[in-house]
């Protein structure tokens, strides 16, 4: 889980090219003026369009698309009994296509909200096996999403190879991640299901997505972002 803003990541950038900006133009024998008005803009718009952005360049880097509460009733159903009794404000819901068991958050915010889901999930997974997957992901809603979602996005900005993903496990501790699968089963009571989940999501192989996104799934994605699978299993079946 992101332990650490990326927004100083987007701040420092913004400013070294505000400085670099200036200096040519002063250099060039720019009014002062004018560099004082242009230079933060040169340096600074850039930075605002990839804060603004992140959600839906998120979504794309994941190939999410939207689903209508209609097109999976059963899982807005347990999403919506979950938001209401725990208090959490209903997530736009979307998909990726793969064979994948796992799930996403992505946004800005509680009202910016995405719940990405797998295919995989939906076709592979039984009622309560879902309902504490979601559960395990509104836990990351009020504390992680947000961050998570502008470190994909900041991260994409230097490709979608592995200078990517050594950002990410820069950001990244994945020591929260056994209180996070405690939290998320809190919301449930039922150990037993997310431990199901869990082994099911192992035998189904890794989630999709470039390095800048592998964070960003619950279950699996890079082990060197999350303990091992087996031993959150090993947990919870102690709880």
């Amino acid at each position: 889980m992101p332990t650490r803003s990326p927004l100083v990541l987007l701040v420092a950038g913004a400013a070294a090219v505000t400085v670099v900006v200036a200096v040519v133009a002063l250099v060039a024998g720019a009014p002062w003026w004018l560099v004082v008005v242009v230079a933060p803009l040169v340096g600074g718009v850039p930075a605002l369009l990839v804060h603004r952005h992140a959600t839906r360049r998120v979504l794309d880097l994941l190939g999410a698309r939207l689903l209508d509460p209609d097109d999976a009733p059963r899982l807005a159903n347990i999403v919506d009994g979950l938001c209401i009794g725990h208090g959490y404000r209903m997530p736009r819901l979307a998909v990726v296509d793969s064979p994948a068991i796992d799930c996403a958050l992505v946004g800005h915010g509680p009202g910016d909200a995405h719940l990405v889901v797998t295919t995989g999930l939906l076709e592979s997974l039984e009622r309560l096996e879902i309902e504490a997957v979601v559960a395990r992901g509104l836990v990351v809603l009020r504390e992680h999403m947000a961050r998570a979602t502008e470190l994909a996005a900041v991260a994409a900005l230097l490709g979608r190879g592995e200078r990517a993903g050594r950002l990410v496990r820069a950001f990244c501790d994945p020591r929260p991640v056994f209180d996070a699968d405690i939290d998320g089963v809190g919301l449930t009571r039922y150990p037993p299901a997310l431990a199901s989940a869990f082994a099911k999501a192992g035998e189904a192989g890794p989630p999709p997505g470039p390095p800048p996104t592998r964070h960003l799934w619950l279950i699996g994605g890079d082990d060197e972002l999350r303990p091992p699978l087996e031993t959150r299993i090993d947990v919870l079946r102690e709880l």
